[in-house]
Order: C-alpha cells, then sequence, then structure tokens
C-alpha cells in the first residue's frame, strides 16, 4: 500500500540508517523515480542497514517529521543542553543562557554540508561557520576527516563564547572565533573551502518581537542578500557556500546576488512538518497566530499533509549551494 506526502507517493521502505527511514518514492504526478529520506520517523519494524541496498543513481528528497512534536526551549534564559548525533554517537552540546536551540535546517545543513566535503577533491580544508550560535554545525563538521580548521563567527558574544565552549568540549584542535556582523571580522585574504551561513529567517515586518537571532531584516531576506553579495570574497578556489531561507520568504533577490557575484547557485529543497493537533494544544496559540501573521505578511499557505493518520503542517526550506565553477 502506497503512502502519499508533500506531493510523493511512497512506495516501500527499503533502508532504515542514523537519518531516517528510505523510501523508494515517485511525483504523484508520474514524475521520475526517486528516495524520500523521512527524517524524525521510523517505521515500527525498522530495515536493517546491513540487508539493505540503495541505489545511489536516485536523487534523494528530504522530508523532516516532526512526530512527536519537538521539545519547546523551556528555559532559554537559563544555561541547558542539547542531544545532537556526533560520529554516529548521541553528545551533549552546552547551551548558554540565551543562546538558541538548534533546529532541524541546522542538522539538515550539517548533512548536505558533510556530502560537499565529501565530494571535494582536497585535503586540509578551512571552514567557516557564520552565524554559529552554539557551534553545533562547525563542531560535527570538525570531524570530517578531510577539515583541518574551523573558523566561528557569530553577531552575539554570549553565542561566541558558548561555541568556544563546544569547540573545547569536543577537543577541536585548530579553531577561532570571531565577534561581528557576518563578514565583518574578517579581511580578503582570508579564505574558505567551505563557508556555511545559518541565518534567521523570520520579517521584522510582522509586527512580532524576535530576538537578533530570529529576524533577517523587514521582509525576512536581508542579511542573505548580504552574505550574497560579500561571500565570493572569502572563498577558495573550488570553494563552496552554503546557506538557506525559508520558501515563504521571497529569495529571489538572494539568488540575484549569488548570480551577479559570478557563482554558479544549485537550489535544493527539504520539507519539514509539524504536527498539528488542536485538542492538545500543539501548536499553542501563539504559535497559530504567529503563523496567521507569516501567511499574511508573506503572501504564502503552509502546507497541510495527512500522513499515518496524522495531519501536519508545514513548509520547505531551501538551500543555496553556490561556488564559482559549475557545481
Amino acid at each position: 500500500m502506497t503512502k502519499k506526502l508533500c506531493g510523493y507517493e511512497l512506495v516501500l521502505p527499503f533502508h532504515t540508517d542514523i537519518y531516517g527511514t528510505y523510501y523508494h518514492a515517485r511525483k504523484n504526478d508520474g514524475g521520475e523515480d526517486t528516495i524520500i529520506r523521512l527524517v524524525g520517523h521510523f517505521e515500527p519494524n525498522p530495515l536493517p542497514s546491513k540487508n539493505s541496498k540503495r541505489d545511489f543513481n536516485l536523487p534523494i528528497h528530504e522530508i523532516i517529521i516532526s512526530d512527536p512534536p519537538c521539545e519547546d526551549d523551556p528555559n532559554p534564559n537559563k544555561s541547558r543542553q542539547f542531544h545532537v548525533l556526533i560520529d554516529g554517537k548521541i553528545e551533549t552540546i552546552i547551551l548558554d543562557a540565551h543562546v538558541r536551540k538548534p533546529g532541524y535546517w541546522a542538522t539538515t545543513t550539517i548533512r548536505i554540508a558533510t556530502e560537499l566535503l565529501n565530494n571535494h577533491p582536497s585535503n586540509n580544508l578551512r571552514i567557516l561557520d557564520l552565524g554559529c550560535g552554539s557551534g553545533i554545525i562547525g563542531v560535527v563538521l570538525s570531524k570530517h576527516p578531510k577539515v583541518k580548521h574551523v573558523v566561528f563567527s557569530d553577531i552575539d558574544k554570549t553565542a561566541a563564547g558558548c561555541t568556544s565552549k563546544n569547540a573545547n568540549k569536543y577537543s577541536i584542535k585548530d579553531f577561532q572565533v570571531r565577534v561581528g556582523n557576518l563578514f565583518d571580522p574578517f579581511t580578503n585574504n582570508e579564505l574558505f573551502d567551505l563557508i556555511i551561513f545559518g541565518p534567521p529567517f523570520y520579517p521584522s515586518g510582522i509586527g512580532i518581537n524576535n530576538s537578533i537571532a530570529d529576524v533577517n531584516g523587514r521582509l525576512g531576506n536581508e542579511l542573505v542578500t548580504v552574505f550574497a553579495k560579500n561571500v565570493k570574497n572569502f572563498l577558495s578556489k573550488g570553494g563552496l557556500s552554503l546557506t538557506y531561507i525559508a520558501e515563504y520568504i521571497d529569495y529571489a533577490p538572494i539568488l540575484n546576488a549569488l548570480a551577479e557575484s559570478h557563482l554558479s547557485t544549485r537550489t535544493e529543497y527539504r520539507h519539514i512538518l509539524y504536527p498539528y493537533i488542536p485538542k492538545h494544544n500543539f501548536p499553542p496559540s501563539n504559535e497559530i497566530i504567529f503563523r496567521q501573521e507569516l501567511e499574511s505578511f508573506c503572501n504564502y499557505k503552509f502546507l497541510e499533509e495527512n500522513f499515518n493518520d496524522r495531519t501536519f503542517l508545514g513548509f520547505q526550506m531551501v538551500h543555496f549551494i553556490s561556488g564559482q565553477k559549475t557545481i
């Protein structure tokens, strides 16, 4: 029996690993075969990895399902810990007071960045984790065998201090932490093989009070557009940049800025779905109001999907992978 989700027919689960459950799938409109990787959702009796094979010739589309619902950050004003997968092990990341808890999009970015590092022709790579927050992205990528040096940077001093704690906790030998807005702490002779920018993506124009870690200018795209205009100055020969934004934000200015910088760009899309359970007050009423404000301001309607007798609301995250040659 096939299952339908986000415009795909999920035909057959055939593999389970630490990232999720993999399905052979096809588009509802009869498009080409593909693989769907469901993250955060596992079959009741997952198939063992050692007895299954993946067809790497098929494209993989990722759908992230927050089921059960991801926990809110109950004490954002206090120091706490966050569980994360590092080198195949569940580890803890330190979150100092007021440092934002990483979201699903951070872990998705890690998966994409890991694939880029795997395919990079060189070793001893320098990477930059821009807008690092807790440092989760750079900390995980520092364990990649091709990475030699990691630079973290954030506009917030508290976040930078939190990153230093996590980098030391996981014994990263060759790293630096900078404080400043985007590329302000860097000179043009500092080049990187991979630059990752984890931006905020809420528009301040909706009139809801958010922190600097949430707001990306009035329309929600301003910081990423500035990043796109300047990132070429800090890429090594063959270097790549990786950033993202929610699809409800107008991202045409970002693509235009990358093109005007003579960077080739590939876009990748990831669905993210959250359960809709009104009788259990999820999402809570303040989040429903927030979503409605976003829909009105951005002229966007959130996806509504039914899967395994559950209703989910969500959207797509758009990742931009850019470089100085065809990628």
